[in-house]
């Protein structure tokens, strides 16, 4: 180490120059400078900050008691009553003055810029708050900015802390994306989201429907109508959706054959199954009443299906037919060959009702009700009948067949004659056939005079002469 002043060479405690008696050092590992400026800063933060009392400070340094180490031989010197000394003491004061004013002042700058910093970034965190973001958004939504507002509203949610801020930022979202068109997506999550937060408010139930109708997703919105299961939220919306349809008669237990009519609301189509499957635009379309006409069970579901293409729910209606039996009718005569008029009488258990066909097709409740005796009709035929009680029980179908065979009072030669005595001179006359009319047997002729053709019946048990239509496939009907 040497004296800064004259250069002369001096050991590592020594505290004065031996040469030239200034200073070297005050104490060992003390730096003023760390210590006057960590002293200063703490007098600024506290308003008590002067410098001259720092001056004063370091003028109490040099009454500091600092032993100097003297080498053997040499004689301790008095620097206070040595000018020269003195002199320098003094002079050596004046830069360390000037330093801690400089130190103090730059101390104190930093000390403000650190303040303004921490106030601008004070005012950029409040600007980063829920309520900030979320009410410039709505500001500059009212201004039709929605570019801008949807960033500030989608920094708002991420801001929310509650339900009630999520809920908030929610409903000014749907508003942005509602006015900037073309949002399905976005909407379609918001309007979850809410029902998912307030699933009591069907506000939302009723915006998410009319979202999926008017995109056409009329299935979509189908199965979310379908899927509620708050009975007070699926009324709430009814009109938004197709009401199911609902039956004239009630499910249950019948002892009797029963007929179901559908209802649905307007001009919704209803479709029905009755073999369990689920029901759809490819069921049966009801156009007038089920009628079950067994016993057992009967499972009927249905739906309904609007203009715009939207299904109820499946309705399910359960009928249960339970049916005593019912003895067949009697009828007669008996099946057989018959040269006569004869009459069919048919006897049923008291308060059934007889029905009956002549044609070989099954009787049932639409076929012709049995009044009186039915007079046999001519030639082969099969005769079928049955009984339905009051309470719809079907009795067994029985089926007689008759062959009645009445030899004719007139041959055909007989009816040729009075076939042209009736029509006149000129015709000629063409037998056709011999066919059994309302159950009475007729000659069918071909009459024709010069382009003229005309067909004609005779009765060949009374002689009665009928006009006849035939047609080309050779079936004969009496004309009118």
């Amino acid at each position: 180490m040497k004296c800064s002043r004259c250069g002369e060479p001096s050991r590592n405690n020594q505290a004065f120059c031996k040469k030239c008696g200034s200073p070297l050092h005050i104490a060992p590992d003390f730096n003023i400078i760390e210590a006057e400026l960590a002293d200063n800063i703490g007098r600024v933060l506290s308003n008590d900050f002067e410098i001259n009392e720092n001056i004063e400070e370091l003028n109490k340094m040099d009454n500091l008691g600092i032993e100097k180490v003297y080498d053997e031989g040499e004689e301790p010197v008095d620097h206070t009553s040595n000018p020269e000394v003195e002199t320098e003491i003094k002079h050596s004061k004046i830069p360390n003055k000037k330093k801690l004013v400089i130190i103090s002042v730059i101390a104190a700058a930093i000390i403000i810029a650190i303040v303004i910093i921490s106030v601008n970034i004070l005012k950029e965190n409040s600007k980063n708050t829920f309520e900030y973001r979320y009410s410039t958004g709505m500001e500059l939504y009212g201004e039709k900015a929605y570019s801008k507002s949807l960033t500030e509203l989608l920094a708002a949610k991420e801001l929310a802390v509650s339900e009630t801020d999520t809920i908030k930022v929610n409903e000014g979202l749907i508003s942005v994306y509602e006015a900037m068109g073309d949002k399905f997506q976005e909407l379609e999550k918001l309007y979850l989201e809410m029902i998912d937060l307030n699933p009591g408010d069907e506000a939302y139930y009723i915006s998410l429907v009319s979202l999926y109708s008017d995109n056409e997703m009329y299935a979509k919105a189908q199965d979310f109508i379908n899927g509620i299961e708050d009975e007070k939220i699926y009324k709430a919306i009814s009109s938004y959706g197709v009401i199911p349809p609902s039956a004239g008669l009630k499910p249950g237990v019948y002892n009797k054959l029963i007929d179901i009519e559908l209802i649905s609301e307007g001009d919704n189509v209803i479709y029905y199954t009755v073999d369990g499957t689920e029901p759809s635009s490819a069921s049966t379309a009801y156009t007038g009443p089920i009628s079950i006409k067994t016993d057992g069970q009967t499972i009927i579901k249905a739906v309904t299906m609007s203009e715009s293409g939207l299904f109820s729910k499946v309705t399910v209606f359960e009928y249960s037919i339970q049916l005593t039996t019912l003895s067949a009718p009697v009828i007669t005569p008996a099946s057989g060959t018959y040269s006569q008029d004869t009459s069919i009488s048919i006897s049923a258990p008291e308060g059934a009702k007889i029905y009956y066909t002549y044609d070989g097709s099954t009787p049932d409740a639409n076929s012709s009700p049995y009044t009186g005796p039915i007079k046999m009709l001519r030639g082969n035929n099969v005769f079928q009948a049955i009984a339905i009680s009051e309470k719809g029980v079907i009795s067994p179908v029985v089926t007689n067949i008759y062959d009645l065979k009445i030899s004719p009072t007139i041959d055909l030669t007989e009816a040729m004659d009075l076939l042209v005595a009736y029509l006149g001179d000129g015709y000629k006359c063409e037998h056709l056939s011999t066919t059994i009319l309302k159950n009475d047997e007729y000659y069918i002729f071909k009459a024709v005079k010069d382009d003229n053709i005309k067909y004609y019946g005779v009765n060949n048990l009374t002689g009665e002469i009928k006009n006849v239509t035939v047609k080309p496939s050779g079936k004969v009907s009496l004309a009118g």
